[in-house]
């Protein structure tokens, strides 16, 4: 039996982002992509292999004083090999990924929050 050897097609990474704004009754919900951080471009792709493991590294920030503040989370999922190696560092890109952007958007939030605040 002769193999065929399957190709991995590499795509330009993209960051999907989904918020939900809560006012009164209604929730509003978007999704937008962002373009991956420059840095992890090349490592991501470098990362690929057979692409029959997936790691997943979420991260949550947040700034609250009785339950009133501003807060963020982010999960990144790379998509790697099987080897230690591969998936260790699909773990630490995944985790330097979610910190920056999850703290990126921590911030965005809480400057949202302070101009609400200063509207009141």
């Amino acid at each position: 039996m002769v193999r065929k050897k399957t190709e991995t097609k590499l795509h330009t990474p993209k960051i999907t982002v989904s918020t939900e704004k809560k006012g009164g009754k209604n929730i509003e919900t978007a999704q937008y992509q962002l373009a991956v951080p420059g840095a992890y471009v090349d490592e991501i792709r470098n990362l690929i292999g057979d692409g029959n493991a997936r790691v997943t590294v979420s991260a949550d920030f947040g700034i609250k004083d009785f339950g009133t503040g501003a807060s963020a989370m982010c999960s990144v999922s790379l998509t790697c090999d099987q080897s230690a190696k591969g998936i260790e560092e699909a773990a630490r890109i995944a985790g330097e990924m979610a910190r920056d952007i999850a703290q990126e958007q921590r911030a965005r939030a809480e400057n949202e929050l302070n101009a609400v605040i200063a509207e009141r």
